[in-house]
């Protein structure tokens, strides 16, 4: 739980020190390795954090969130898709 603090932080001092235009949403990328109960609640508690903070998905904020299952070769895609849409965090 530390760490998804520590991760939030970092997150909100990214986005709260860039401008875009006003209908520009920035958007996160968020993707796992596989599909473990440990990570499925850590994405729940980032994503939970985030709301906490007044960081909503489609309000003012895009995330696009993935699982590559155990694949190592879907993960690397997942990754290459965030660099090529170029979303402002990975």
């Amino acid at each position: 739980m530390r760490m998804i603090s520590i991760v939030l932080v970092l997150c909100l001092l990214f986005l709260s020190g860039c401008k875009k235009p006003e209908d520009d949403l920035y958007t996160i990328g968020i993707f796992q390795v596989d599909d473990a109960p440990t990570l499925n609640e850590v994405r729940k508690g980032f994503l939970r954090a985030l709301e906490d903070n007044g960081i909503v998905d489609g309000v003012n904020v895009h995330l696009i969130i993935r699982n590559g299952m155990g694949d190592i070769a879907e993960v690397q895609r997942i990754a290459r898709e965030f660099v090529k849409k170029k979303v402002d965090m990975i």
